[in-house]
């Protein structure tokens, strides 16, 4: 049985059949520890009742043997035996009316026979249930000068015949109606996951608008809408994906073909030295561009895989954010920007080379999207209360839109605002820091803001040995 439904439903039957059986054993348990005791004191309350009415009429033996044959027609079992061994049956007889000839003797002299003491019960069916003399309760009883033994024990087919049918249509009609429920129960439970099984093969063939539309409130419900925005999110990726695919292969068509035509220019024709100086610097600006696309993807690739070794070591942060800043100079004097550092003397534990990545990256951005003579702010400072250190990069200038701040961190994301001033950008930059801060225990976050411009927040862990200084 191989379908979710037909299990769940067969387990359902073997645990109600496992739950019936372990009731069975309790109620046994129960039993033989504590009602059986009850049980024969019960009887031996009815016995001794008996004997009061049989030993108080010293009547005929016509008269007597009416009056036994009432009791038993009250709803017991007797067996009458005399000095002699010699048996009388009255009310149903007994199945098995073996007994021993030493019990019989005993109660002839006198003593009373508990037949349920000692271990007189099986797991299933109690003793009191099972139809043999050597169970029922023995008194000595004297008529007429002669001692004879009393055996009685209730007529359980007669007393609880009723009760016995009612229970078995109870039991039967339970069970039915359980497996008719549990049936149905499953069916609905099954349902919806046929339809995420459904979705998932759409899924499998690339349709990523996929739509599991449920009511339920419970765990297959938030399966179903977390399912819907896994596809919505995969649909984006996949979008994203394409169009990454398109930039690359139009950037690398784009210098490709720079590069084709200078070279047969250079080939073809002699150019004066000037003119080929131009071409030859042409030429190695756009093998650059190639050069610094396949080491992001390399990188990016790499640190996705976990493949990326980390080399912890302590290093000085607020030189590292000097040296960043030293060697985009060019960048920033061209545009006259105005720098507001603030670096208090950090050290951290980390791989600087991947690091010194990330303030390249954020710096760089932070140059290209501020305007002319706008204002580009740096503080470096240690955090006691969370131990980490705080790296707080902000610029003027155009800001992020609201729609692409959740996004910017994604592979392949190039917001409007990246669009529009560097259409050579791959969207891998920002993918690539925020990889290595989370590779370092850190965070990154970005606020921007009409008015006020775009804030990037990088917080990384310390021990206690790499304090600020």
């Amino acid at each position: 049985m191989r379908s979710l439904y037909g299990r769940i439903v067969l387990f359902s039957v073997v645990i109600v059949m496992i739950s019936f059986i372990v009731g069975l054993v309790v109620a046994n348990l129960v039993y033989a520890h504590g009602l059986k005791n009850h049980y024969e004191q019960k009887m031996e309350a009815v016995g001794q009742s008996m004997l009061t009415l049989l030993e108080s009429h010293n009547e005929s033996s016509t008269e007597w043997e009416a009056q036994l044959q009432t009791l038993s027609e009250l709803g017991y079992q007797l067996y009458l035996v005399d000095g002699q061994y010699n048996g009388t049956m009255y009310g149903r007889p007994f199945k098995d009316l073996t007994l021993s000839k030493e019990v019989i003797e005993s109660v002839l002299s006198g003593s009373r026979y508990r037949g349920l003491a000692g271990d007189n019960w099986n797991w299933f069916v109690p003793a009191v249930f099972e139809n043999k003399l050597d169970k029922a309760v023995g008194f000595p009883l004297t008529w007429n000068g002669q001692a004879y033994a009393l055996f009685a024990r209730p007529d359980m087919v007669q007393q609880l015949q009723e009760l016995r049918q009612m229970l078995a249509i109870l039991f039967a009609t339970t069970f039915f109606v359980s497996l008719v429920l549990i049936a149905l129960k499953t069916r609905y439970l099954v349902r919806p996951l046929n339809r995420l099984m459904l979705a998932t093969g759409e899924l499998e063939k690339g349709r990523y608008d996929i739509q599991v539309d449920m009511a339920r409130h419970d765990e297959i419900g938030e399966l179903a809408r977390r399912f819907t925005r896994m596809s919505q999110t995969l649909k984006q990726v996949d979008t994203m994906r394409k169009q990454f695919v398109a930039n690359v292969s139009h950037e690398i068509q784009s210098p490709l073909t720079s590069i084709r035509g200078l070279a047969e220019q250079l080939r073809d024709r002699p150019l004066p030295p000037d003119e080929e100086r131009r071409y030859l610097n042409i030429i190695a600006e756009e093998s650059e561009r190639l050069s610094s696309l396949s080491r992001q993807l390399l990188t990016l690739a790499a640190l996705e895989r976990g493949t990326e070794t980390l080399k912890r070591q302590p290093f000085r942060l607020d030189e590292q954010l000097r040296e960043v800043i030293i060697r985009m100079e060019p960048a920033w004097s061209a545009k006259q920007l105005e720098l507001d550092l603030e670096l208090d003397v950090t050290e951290v534990p980390g791989d600087a080379g991947l690091l010194h990545q990330v303030w390249a990256n954020i710096v760089g951005n932070a140059i290209k999207f501020t305007d002319n003579e706008g204002v580009i702010r740096i503080t470096c400072n240690y955090e006691e209360a969370d131990r980490t250190v705080k790296v707080w990069i902000h610029n003027t200038g155009a800001v992020i839109e609201e729609h692409d701040l959740p996004h910017i961190f994604d592979r392949f994301y190039k917001s409007e605002v990246a669009s529009s001033h560097n259409r050579s950008g791959t969207g891998l930059g920002l993918a690539i820091a925020k990889r290595i801060i989370e590779l370092h225990d850190g965070s990154i976050t970005v606020h921007s803001s009409s008015g006020q411009g775009t804030s990037f927040t990088v917080k990384l862990p310390v021990n206690e040995t790499s304090l600020t200084l």
